[in-house]
C-alpha cells in the first residue's frame, strides 16, 4: 500500500558541533562561522574561538574564495608581486589564482583592509563577473563606480540586502571575518539552492 505521509522515512539531519565559545547560536554569521570551517575555508583563531569581530585583509578573503574553489594551482610559476609577497606566505597560491583571474594586480598588498566593496568585487569576478541583474538602488554607490555591478550581483544572489535600514550598502566599511566567513555562505547556499531549483531565500540587512 502507499505510505502516508505520516510514515514516509526522513533523513536524519547531521548537526555540526561549535567548538568557538565567541559565536553564540543567536549570532548573524554563526551558520556561516560553521559551514565555513566544516568546508575547510577557513578555520578559528583557536581551537576554541574564532574572532568573528577581527578585520579581514585582501589576503584573507582570496584565501577563502580560492579554498572555497578547491585551492586550484595556478598556471604562473613567477612571483608577479616582488618583495611584497612571499612565496612561504600562506596565500601565495590564492594571491595567484587570484591574479590569474584578474583580481589583483601585480600591486598587491596582502594585508590591506578588506572593504565591503572589495569583497563583493572579489566574489563577484570568481563567479565570472554577471551583468545579467537589476541594478541595486543604494544611497552611497554610484552607477558608475567600479564596484556598483558587484553590488547589484551580491544583492541579487542575497549575499547582502545592504546595511542598516537597507538603504545603505556601506562600500568602504572594512569586512570581519565573521561577515566574510556569510558572504561566502550566502552565495554558496544560493548556488546550491538554484542546482536544485529551489527558491531563494533573502537574508535581512545587516
Amino acid at each position: 500500500r502507499d505510505r502516508t505521509p505520516a510514515e514516509e522515512e526522513t533523513p536524519a539531519e547531521e548537526t555540526v558541533t561549535n567548538p568557538f565559545t565567541d559565536v553564540a547560536e543567536t549570532s548573524a554569521y554563526y551558520e556561516g562561522i560553521l559551514w565555513a570551517v566544516e568546508k575547510g575555508i577557513t578555520t578559528g583563531r583557536t581551537e576554541t574561538t574564532f574572532v568573528p569581530g577581527e578585520d579581514c585583509t585582501e589576503a584573507n578573503i582570496l584565501t577563502f574564495l580560492w579554498r572555497a574553489e578547491g585551492s586550484p594551482a595556478a598556471e604562473t610559476t613567477e612571483n608577479p608581486f616582488g618583495e611584497a609577497v612571499s612565496e612561504t606566505a600562506y596565500y601565495y597560491g590564492a594571491a595567484l589564482w587570484a591574479f590569474e583571474l584578474g583580481m589583483i594586480d601585480e600591486t598587491f598588498a596582502p594585508n590591506t583592509p578588506c572593504t565591503r566593496a572589495q569583497a563583493v568585487r572579489f566574489m563577484w569576478i570568481d563567479a565570472g563577473s554577471p551583468t545579467d541583474v537589476d541594478a541595486a538602488s543604494f544611497t552611497d554607490v554610484a552607477a558608475d563606480a567600479d564596484y556598483a555591478a558587484a553590488v547589484n550581483w551580491a544583492v541579487d544572489r542575497g549575499v547582502t540586502n545592504g546595511t542598516g535600514d537597507g538603504t545603505t550598502f556601506s562600500p568602504d566599511t572594512v569586512c570581519t571575518r565573521g561577515q566574510i566567513a556569510t558572504f561566502l555562505y550566502r552565495a554558496a547556499s544560493y548556488q546550491a539552492a538554484t542546482t536544485v531549483g529551489e527558491a531563494e531565500t533573502t537574508p535581512a540587512a545587516e
